[in-house]
């Protein structure tokens, strides 16, 4: 029942707070495995972990760093085969028993490839959270800088039983929890810089076959404010970076990358648009996008 843990962690004080909710509220810590991104400064330190064979601490002055989908591509490379995997970041708090739930509600999916993917609710390091019952969805926001879609935050409407995970249509960067197969089949792109990342993660994804879901109730908790943390772009020259990347994105959404980072062959780009309800040549939605979910046969605890 392993769990490979990606935490891509940029001179952020929050990470080793987050790293002992982690183990503390899990209900076996001893079945995790964590890769970290540390790219950080003279200040910080992680000797508290020094030595604990569930870590695989990629050492990198932050100066550099190539940016957050770089971190997390680098980690991916740590993967070991672990049965399943989580994707977050590092500024994070936990309910208690959140594996084992999490382990629970990907074979509760409908799904032979499920991943269970959201915008997360607020936490500030002062230990309040937003503890509303609804879970929160993830949904189309707009066009962005370049015509690379942006997502947002939606709540579930009032109504929807929370017995079972609810079907979505799109795949958080900061929370992400997959079968292991997931790193092989959707390797991040280390060439992408911030904006695209999720739009490509979700249609890559999805035309490998994978069906996304809402956790039917919050059991991990994100840090958004962060109002007086750096983050890479405050320390870096990177807007030659972002042109690329985005101009990489563009490329993607068309169908027109070849290279190992391109679509899936289960189903097409098109396919995905219309299931999304957008239309990405042209920087429109459809008026009538398909349910949120295409049925791929029988869920993944069934085998």
């Amino acid at each position: 029942m392993t769990i490979f843990v990606s935490i891509a962690s940029y001179r952020d004080s929050e990470l080793l707070p987050t790293l002992r909710d982690c183990l503390a509220t899990a209900a076996r810590p001893e079945e995790l495995r964590f890769g970290v991104c540390w790219q950080h400064d003279e200040s910080e330190s992680l000797a508290e972990f020094a030595g604990d064979p569930r870590f695989d601490v990629i050492d990198v002055d932050y100066r550099d760093s190539r940016g957050a989908c770089w971190a997390r591509a680098e980690i991916m490379g740590r993967y070991a085969g672990e049965e399943y995997f989580l994707q977050m970041d590092s500024h994070h708090r936990f309910a208690e028993r959140w594996d084992e739930r999490l382990i629970g509600y990907l074979h509760a999916a409908d799904s032979a490839k499920p991943v269970l993917s959201t915008y997360l609710p607020h936490y500030d390091p002062e230990g309040r959270r937003d503890v509303g019952g609804q879970p929160s969805s993830l949904e189309f926001h707009r066009y962005g800088p370049g015509g690379v879609p942006l997502l947002r935050g939606g709540r579930v409407p009032d109504g929807v039983p929370l017995d079972r995970p609810l079907p979505g249509k799109f795949l958080s960067g900061h929370f992400l929890f997959a079968p292991g197969s997931f790193v092989t089949d959707v390797p991040y792109d280390p060439e992408l810089y911030f904006h695209g990342e999720e739009i490509t993660m979700s249609v890559r994804a999805w035309t490998h076959g994978y069906d996304f879901f809402v956790p039917p109730q919050n059991l991990m908790w994100h840090y958004y404010k962060r109002s007086t943390s750096l983050r890479h772009w405050n320390d870096h020259v990177w807007e030659e970076r972002d042109q690329a990347s985005k101009r990489r994105v563009r490329r993607l959404l068309r169908g027109l990358e070849t290279d190992r980072f391109r679509a899936g062959p289960v189903r097409t780009v098109a396919e995905y648009e219309e299931f999304a309800g957008l239309i990405f040549a042209n920087q429109t939605i459809r008026r009538r996008p398909l349910p949120p979910r295409v049925p791929m046969g029988p869920g993944l605890r069934s085998g």
